[in-house]
């Protein structure tokens, strides 16, 4: 009977175990936010934006939940103030920050949204490039001098196709194996300049299980869409 008893004392342990791996934690604690105040997690990346709220007691807060696939979530301190953007997976969290604004709070504690980081801002100053010089070539084009318009149309297809998409393929190469790789693939910003057969070509790139997962079959649909 004793040893019963401890068998299915292991077998609830192990349960219990199992069941906090599978949630997701989020600990804030940013410095100057209004106590009772009221902080928000929108979830993205399914059918629906998810929302949930918490109230803040001396600078912290806490979030818990579960996610199927690893999805974009920011953090909303009121509606108009974002904290924070965290590629979500089931694991703990953090939110620091000496300020209640974006660029003081620090994320930690996912794998997965310190490489999904890594990739982003890499990519968005080569976007920030090819918008400037977007700009600059609409400039020109106003003023009617097609010449040097056209130079710098050539210079930024060369951003997209010379140095975007090939820094994409790197890091979906780099985590095959992870979420991260479909994650990149799904939500980038190359979804203009992105091809059905450059869709069919990253999703190859990625090991069976990520090309089977909820976010493998997303890059599917992404490329059935595509004319």
């Amino acid at each position: 009977m004793r040893f019963f008893f401890s068998i299915c004392c292991l077998i609830l342990c192990n349960l219990t175990i199992a069941q906090k791996k599978e949630a997701f934690t989020i600990r804030g604690d940013i410095k100057g936010l209004e106590n009772n105040a009221i902080v928000y997690l929108f979830i993205t990346g399914g059918e629906k934006l998810v929302k949930d709220s918490a109230r803040v007691i001396k600078n912290r807060f806490l979030f818990r939940g579960y996610v199927a696939d690893p999805c974009f979530s920011f953090i909303m301190n009121g509606n108009t103030n974002k904290l924070a953007d965290v590629l979500l997976d089931n694991r703990t969290i953090y939110l620091r920050g000496n300020a209640p604004d974006y660029d003081s709070v620090h994320v930690s504690g996912s794998v997965i949204d310190a490489q999904w980081k890594e990739y982003y801002e890499k990519d968005i100053r080569l976007s920030g490039l090819q918008h400037h010089l977007q700009y600059l070539q609409d400039s020109l084009l106003l003023h009617c001098d097609s010449t040097m318009a056209n130079l710098l149309k050539n210079d930024i297809s060369k951003i997209v196709y010379e140095l975007r998409i090939p820094l994409l393929r790197e890091y979906v190469n780099r985590y095959k194996n992870s979420p991260v790789g479909a994650v990149l693939v799904t939500f980038c910003l190359l979804e203009k300049n992105l091809t059905k057969m450059d869709y069919y070509k990253l999703y190859n790139q990625l090991t069976l299980p990520i090309r089977n997962s909820l976010l493998g079959q997303r890059i599917l649909k992404i490329a059935s869409e595509k004319n």
